[in-house]
């Protein structure tokens, strides 16, 4: 019984850690030391299943699955030995192992439900979607509500968004407040271009969920999702008011202040809240670092990035934010120890590698500034890609078609907010500053100030910008 109170207690640990709850290891703790004071006086098969938990919490996957490896030449079809080595393997991300086991599982016991959960999981985050099919509809058969959530979920991963959507609500009708289906439902519904629906189920979550600060949250969200910021707002002070200690609302009154009305005092008033409560307190300092620096009060943003990396230093996004402040104040040898420190954790992040090609473009080191920016562009096609690698081209006077090409591509791409980023971010260049100055290189000068003054017109305050144009002018003066 002690076994099984703190395998409990460490499974929803466990779901604490990954939803950014903050944990309470006191509970897990004392049942397993109860368990282990019991050791030497109970049967064998035990021992194996006690010492494994307690291997797995010390040490990690690793070392329980050693211990449950040994079990299995003793006791080959104990159920729970091998769901905890297929549970474990999956949290390892041995996916080809978690798979061999979990069949295992229900080979003995084909009800076992969280076998048959935890074997959909492992197909899914393999990619191996059939896989993952055959399993949620064998879930079916054993927990309606969970299984369609599997399969919905299926259909969303491989962008059937339509047939997710069916499943999904197939879940709300047995079970209305099925959190997470409501969730995707908002989600695909945004995306599949259908307010109607998507507040529907926000208000039928709601609805059920009355007086809830969930509820409310819930609302907030698919508001927010329509960029009704009033009614987002509202509902999120709603939640509060029903539970002033519900932290998530100020999460997400911080998100909307920050992003979206750029009121960035308010956002960090909300996401200091966030760190009241203990939850997600690293996250919390690293959005009010970003506030600080929309603010330009830099020191605090780099006091408070600091913090969220002292928290949790392998989270690689932080860590080049850190140098985005350090590239924003010209510290460019700082700039770059921490991009490539980030790089070196995740090396697949193009927002990164762009941030490193502004970098080199600056210190007008152009062969590595298109070494990032081809690496940017590879991961993602987008507006700010082709930007960054048309200036490069450009600029660095590396291939000026090829660069025009780019640019005239950016400018079709171009986001109606964007000349506010530019304006944000100094080395951020406008792709029609990109077009005048390529122009201006090719001696087509009429070209080069047509572009050149709508840029002046959208950056004034970009002085490089004017030095262009006034050369520009001059020489198309010379030339009539």
């Amino acid at each position: 019984a002690y076994y099984r109170i703190a395998y409990s207690y460490f499974w929803l640990q466990d779901e604490q850690i990954e939803n950014y709850w903050f944990q309470d290891e006191q509970f897990e703790n004392v049942s397993l030391k109860n368990a282990l004071a019991l050791l030497d006086g109970i049967p064998e098969k035990e021992k194996y299943l006690l010492r494994a938990l307690n291997a797995q919490l010390e040490s990690g996957n690793e070392a329980g699955i050693a211990i449950l490896k040994e079990m299995e030449r003793i006791y080959p079809n104990d159920k729970e030995m091998l769901y905890n080595i297929g549970d474990w393997s999956y949290h390892a991300a041995e996916y080809a192992t978690a798979i061999e086991y979990l069949e295992k599982v229900l080979t003995i016991d084909p009800t076992f439900e969280r076998a048959l959960q935890h074997l959909s999981w492992t197909f899914r985050d393999s990619e191996q979607f059939d896989g993952m099919m055959e399993a949620a509809r064998r879930y079916t058969a054993v927990n309606e509500v969970e299984g369609n959530f599997l399969i919905g979920e299926n259909y969303y991963h491989q962008g059937e968004y339509t047939n997710a959507a069916e499943y999904l609500e197939k879940v709300l009708t047995i079970e209305p407040t099925h959190r997470e289906a409501v969730l995707h439902l908002i989600w695909l519904y945004r995306n599949l271009e259908q307010p109607d629906k998507l507040l529907e189920v926000a208000k039928s979550y709601s609805s059920v969920e009355e007086d809830s600060s969930s509820g409310y949250q819930m609302l907030g969200d698919a508001y927010l999702s329509l960029k009704d910021y009033g009614n987002a707002i509202s509902n999120y002070e709603r939640a509060l008011k029903t539970n002033p200690d519900y932290y998530a609302a100020y999460h997400q009154l911080g998100i909307v202040y920050h992003y979206d009305l750029n009121d960035y005092e308010k956002a960090i008033a909300n996401y200091k809240k966030m760190i009241q409560f203990d939850y997600r307190v690293a996250d919390a300092y690293n959005n009010i670092a970003q506030s600080y620096a929309r603010l330009e009060d830099y020191d605090e943003a780099i006091n408070n990035i600091n913090k969220a990396i002292e928290i949790s230093p392998d989270i690689p996004n932080w860590i080049a934010n850190l140098g985005n402040v350090y590239l924003v104040l010209g510290n460019y040898t700082a700039a770059e120890k921490y991009f490539r420190e980030a790089l070196a954790i995740d090396s697949s992040s193009g927002w990164t590698n762009r941030r490193l090609g502004y970098l080199f473009v600056e210190q007008k080191r152009f062969a590595e500034a298109e070494t990032f920016a081809r690496k940017s562009l590879a991961m993602d096609t987008s507006f700010a890609n082709y930007n960054l690698m048309a200036w490069v081209l450009i600029a660095g006077e590396l291939d000026i078609d090829r660069g025009i090409l780019l640019a005239e591509k950016a400018l079709s791409e171009k986001p109606d907010d964007f000349p506010e980023t530019a304006k944000i971010y100094p080395f951020v260049p406008l792709p029609e500053h990109s077009l005048g100055r390529a122009y201006l290189m090719k001696g087509q000068y009429q070209e080069s100030v047509a572009y050149l003054e709508q840029a002046a017109e959208l950056l004034p305050e970009r002085q490089v910008i004017h030095d262009d144009l006034a050369q520009a002018k001059r020489k198309l003066a010379g030339r009539l």
